[in-house]
């Protein structure tokens, strides 16, 4: 497969074999997880026009439902697949099809000059969480991981 090749050898992905590829998506503002991507989803993907082989790890779903979560920025991507701990203690989260995925990830992007946006606050129930930002606090990405249905009720009493 030639993204795959392409992929590995060109933009530091880690072939996986028949699973797919995976990539250690660390920084300042990066979500601080492993992804893994299918070789089935990486044809799927790159199959569209206009698709680029930089930043993989930011396939967007088209849901955008905020799950009754208090957002305050910019939803920069939203991701389905499933999250788990390797026996090392690293955070995965794999890249699934919707209908197949168990876990959300939401990426809110917020701050900069003159803005309020504070990002997501954090909900009761949650799988994963982290506020990525600048030292002085004033800009930032947040990334949360639920379960796909989550829901968030909110009594009278927290409004």
């Amino acid at each position: 497969m030639e993204i795959k090749k392409y992929l590995v050898e060109e933009q530091n992905f880690i072939d996986l074999g028949k699973s797919g590829i995976m990539e250690r998506d660390y920084g300042k503002y990066r979500p601080n997880l492993c992804f893994i991507i299918g070789d089935s989803l990486i044809t799927e993907l790159f199959q569209k026009e206009g698709q680029s082989y930089k930043d993989l790890s930011r396939i967007e779903a088209k849901n955008t439902d905020k799950h009754n979560i208090e957002i305050s920025g910019s939803i920069y991507y939203i991701k389905y697949g499933a999250y788990r701990k390797n026996a090392k203690g690293t955070d995965i989260f794999q890249v699934l099809p919707e209908i197949q995925a168990k876990h959300k990830l939401i990426c809110v992007s917020w701050g900069g000059s003159f803005s309020s946006d504070r990002g997501i606050k954090r909900p009761a129930e949650y799988i994963y969480w982290r506020s990525a930002s600048s030292n002085g606090g004033g800009t930032g990405c947040d990334y949360l991981i639920i379960d796909k249905d989550y829901y968030q009720e909110i009594d009278v009493e927290e409004i």
